[in-house]
């Protein structure tokens, strides 16, 4: 009867030390498993990081160049108004002298876009 009992316990020895071996690798698994996950985490917000940085930058150099040509039409704009009134002014001088003030406000009317 010592003998069997004897048996049983080591049999129940040999068990409890074969689970806690599974346990103790589905552990070192699990924590393997967390870290491969933390580590893919961290990757994928890195990437995403790098993406909307790129889409910053791309906004940013768009809106720049937006103002690149604005200023350009703006100063197109500026100096074809001043070709404009050089030319007008032009006119005005060689009209003759009774007609010279009003050619010179017609000149400057038009210029200005506005009606008199």
């Amino acid at each position: 009867d010592s003998d069997s009992d004897s048996d049983s316990d080591k049999l129940l020895k040999d068990r409890l030390s074969s689970v806690e071996s599974e346990n103790a690798r589905l552990r070192s698994s699990t924590s393997s498993l967390a870290s491969e996950r933390d580590a893919l985490r961290s990757e994928f917000a890195r990437r995403d990081s790098i993406d909307s940085d790129r889409r910053r930058m791309k906004e940013e150099q768009m809106v720049e160049e937006a103002a690149i040509q604005a200023r350009s039409r703006a100063e197109l704009e500026a100096e074809k108004v001043k070709i404009s009134y050089a030319k007008n002014v032009v006119v005005a001088y060689l009209a003759s002298a009774e007609d010279r003030r009003g050619v010179m406000e017609d000149a400057l009317c038009e210029t200005l876009g506005i009606g008199e």
